[in-house]
């Protein structure tokens, strides 16, 4: 098991936007700092435009800092580098058979054909570190399913060079403080306690917390601003703009925006998901 982790780097300005410091007019508002809101950040950032991340929380994050941070994707480059074999035939097929009653054909071949895409994107243009792991699909026995390399596992995470990240994210759920490669890597024995003991001292997060701290910190280099405890209380269509007004800390605050991503989460609340069917991952 190796005990390096990936270095952070050095952020150019203030970690969190204050309420009073967030500002009227931004080109794209993301409600939410979960790894779909930060990537929509990142994105925008990269194509020249002021975003602002409305976190409803206190701490950043939501779901997938708490959770395993493992990114599903079929027939990326990663894997095929690290020799497993996949076709994009293959992650249709597959998909299809877990989620062909809530997705339609065009869905399941839009997110097959995305997915290698954007880790090749996540690869090359962020700080995220990711690794196909050796673990096959949840259900081998369906068309279409692989014995490993779909799943992405996220380097650990050092926050080094941003001053109070570490203490920004939700804690995880997951401990000790290894990735899911080292963990099988151990199969089954001890961690080294020192290098436990290091990385708890340094705030390294594993898991969903280095995904969101990977992003972060590539959000942070781009100059993205980031405000918590900022709910997204309405929205408006004002002609080719939204109104965007915030609640919490910054209750009351406007802002005119070009453009509006909503990745607030909120899965348990679709009433649609399995209502009537049978969802095969149960």
């Amino acid at each position: 098991m190796s005990g390096g982790d990936a270095v952070s780097g050095t952020a150019s300005g203030p970690l969190l936007t204050p309420a009073r410091n967030i500002e009227g007019t931004y080109d794209v508002v993301v409600a939410g700092s979960g790894a779909a809101g930060l990537v929509a950040a990142v994105r925008a950032a990269d194509a020249g435009l002021r975003v602002l991340v409305a976190e409803k929380a206190a701490l950043l994050g939501g779901t997938t800092a708490a959770g395993g941070g493992v990114i599903w994707a079929p027939n990326n480059h990663l894997a095929r580098q690290a020799g497993y074999r996949d076709s994009r035939e293959d992650g249709v097929a597959y998909l299809t058979e877990a989620a062909g009653h809530g997705l339609t054909r065009e869905e399941v071949e839009w997110y097959v054909t995305m997915a290698p895409r954007a880790v090749a994107y996540l690869d090359a243009e962020t700080r995220l570190s990711l690794t196909p792991i050796a673990r096959p699909d949840y259900h081998m026995e369906w068309q279409g399913a692989a014995d490993g390399g779909r799943s992405l596992d996220n380097g650990a995470f050092d926050p080094s060079g941003y001053p109070g990240l570490a203490e920004a994210i939700r804690p995880s759920s997951y401990f000790p403080l290894l990735t899911m490669t080292e963990r099988d890597q151990l199969n089954g024995r001890a961690a080294d306690p020192e290098l436990l003991a290091r990385r708890a001292s340094a705030g390294v997060r594993t898991m969903g917390g280095a995904l969101v701290g990977s992003l972060l910190a590539s959000a942070l280099d781009r100059g993205v601003e980031i405000a918590v405890s900022a709910p997204v209380d309405d929205l408006v269509r004002d002609g080719d703009k939204w109104t965007v007004t915030l609640g919490g800390v910054a209750a009351g605050k406007t802002i005119s925006a070009g453009a509006v991503v909503l990745a607030s989460g909120g899965f348990e609340w679709n009433p649609g998901g399995c209502a009537g069917r049978s969802c095969r991952f149960r």
